[in-house]
């Protein structure tokens, strides 16, 4: 803004110079500083003062004070609608947030059932989870398709007849650590790109357990095992 300081001086100086010197010969009071032309200039200097000049532009000022009466508005319109997007946002990151955590400590819950094989009435009970998919599909949709995948394996599962628990138990607690991972990662709109996520660490679990390779299914492909001895 600095370097357009001078220029700009140099315009208006130019621009008053010039504005005196055509009003000065337009007056036809001879020359500039004789009584009659400081007398009207001190005559046009009281209208200015005054206000008497608004009359001669009154239209111009209307259409200004319009415009200006329209910009302001506008303004306000798109200030109130970034306030609004903004506590949309939040909101929407809340209810991710919360979807994120309701979901994985349930997925943690069932795999320690299972793993104890302690599997009382509602040890597998995934109404939970289910009641977390809009939100899930929200922050993306692959994850809300991955957790209803998981989920109908786990109802599918009966521990009666048996099957592949390992399995079972450790793409639970997998699934468990992708929506952890996916929650402590949302963005300001409450999103987490799962479909281009392919390095999330393994870590632990609130429960303790570390999630391990052996026995995973397809989910392994989202974790990153680089620093990993498994």
């Amino acid at each position: 803004m600095k370097r357009f300081q001078w220029p700009l001086l140099g315009i208006v100086t130019l621009w008053l110079t010039l504005a005196i010197y055509f009003k000065w010969s337009r007056a036809g009071c001879g020359r500039i500083w004789s009584e009659a032309c400081t007398g009207l200039a001190w005559q046009r200097f009281g209208d200015f003062i005054t206000l008497g000049w608004i009359s001669s532009y009154q239209d111009l000022l209307a259409g200004l004070a319009a415009l200006a009466g329209g910009a302001s508005v506008v303004m306000a319109y798109q200030m109130q609608a970034r306030d609004a997007k903004r506590h949309r946002d939040a909101d929407a990151r809340d209810d991710a947030l919360a979807a994120c955590s309701i979901a994985s400590q349930r997925f943690i819950d069932i795999g320690s059932s299972l793993s104890t094989m302690i599997i009382g009435p509602n040890s597998l009970s995934t109404e939970f989870i289910v009641a977390q998919y809009k939100r899930l599909a929200y922050i993306d949709s692959m994850l809300a398709t991955i957790t209803i995948a998981q989920v109908r394996e786990i109802e599918s599962f009966n521990p009666v007849r048996g099957g592949d628990e390992l399995g079972l138990i450790a793409d639970t607690y997998a699934l468990a650590r992708i929506l952890q991972y996916a929650g402590d990662n949302l963005d300001a709109e409450g999103r987490f790109p799962l479909k281009t996520t392919a390095d999330i660490p393994p870590g632990m679990l609130n429960n303790g357990r570390i999630v391990q390779r052996a026995h995973m299914g397809v989910l392994r492909s989202f974790f990153d095992w680089s620093n990993t001895s498994d």
